[in-house]
């Protein structure tokens, strides 16, 4: 057998190694393709439903103008907590923090506004999302309902705010602001009130301070600190270091 022949099966080995190589990068790059697909295509669909629940929102506001401008116009008596819209819009609120993952957060919003028992039966529409567009599709569909299914209620009707004022305020003292004015975003429950607050700001200074003096010695140079106390504290130059909150509350 010639030394070619001997070469021939290592070369053709070679080859079929270097093609499998080659096949194994050509299916990684494929699969993170569709994998990135993927994720534009859910990212899309996610947009494109919150633009759906903003757009069914804004249709509502106006069908509430139309059906209810005496209301608007006018005095209208305040709901209590036992108001059935009310307490529909709230028990989606609850669902919907659930589905974002703010369960912990809703519960103590809950127990604050004595609203325990409210919260339990919202965990009977929360879901277990996998991903983005499922978290989203659900609370699409909760914010459907509770525009189209209402008979053209709407939590901006005046007789609530003083409801969604409490449940505002209990959420910012929680420090759950951000998280409360996402839910209510999406049912359109109002959160333009301004609260109260009061609390201490821990400032650091570095303060400087020129300090005139004079003596009498030799040619040695004084030592500075004879003079260092000597000086009007109102002669000071301030500056701020930093400043942080010590403590903050939302009053009453």
């Amino acid at each position: 057998m010639s030394e070619n022949e001997n070469e021939m099966p290592a070369t053709v080995e070679a080859l079929r190694e270097a093609n499998a190589q080659l096949q194994a990068e050509i299916d990684n790059a494929r699969e993170r393709h569709q994998e990135q697909l993927e994720r534009m295509s859910n990212a899309s669909r996610v947009a494109e439903t919150q633009r759906r629940i903003e757009m069914n929102q804004r249709e509502a506001l106006v069908r509430l103008v139309k059906a209810h401008a005496d209301k608007l116009e006018n005095t209208v008596a305040e709901a209590t907590t036992d108001d059935p819209f009310y307490r529909s819009t709230l028990k989606r609120a609850f669902t919907i923090a659930r589905i974002l993952g703010h369960r912990s957060e809703a519960l103590r919003l809950a127990e604050n506004l004595n609203e325990y028992d409210l919260y339990q039966e919202s965990a009977e529409d929360s879901i277990e999302a996998e991903n983005d567009r499922e978290k989203f599709g659900a609370i699409a569909e909760i914010a459907h309902r509770q525009i189209w299914q209402e008979s053209g209620r709407h939590p901006m009707e005046p007789q609530y705010r003083a409801l969604w004022q409490k449940t505002f305020v209990e959420a910012k003292r929680m420090g759950l602001c951000q998280e409360f004015e996402r839910v209510a975003g999406y049912l359109g429950i109002p959160t333009d009130y301004e609260v109260n607050w009061s609390g201490t700001v821990r400032v650091e200074l570095t303060g400087v301070a020129y300090v005139s003096a004079e003596g009498f010695g030799d040619s040695e140079q004084p030592d500075p600190w004879e003079y260092a106390e000597g000086f009007d504290s109102s002669e000071i130059q301030w500056e701020t270091e930093s400043a942080e909150w010590a403590e903050w509350e939302v009053e009453d």
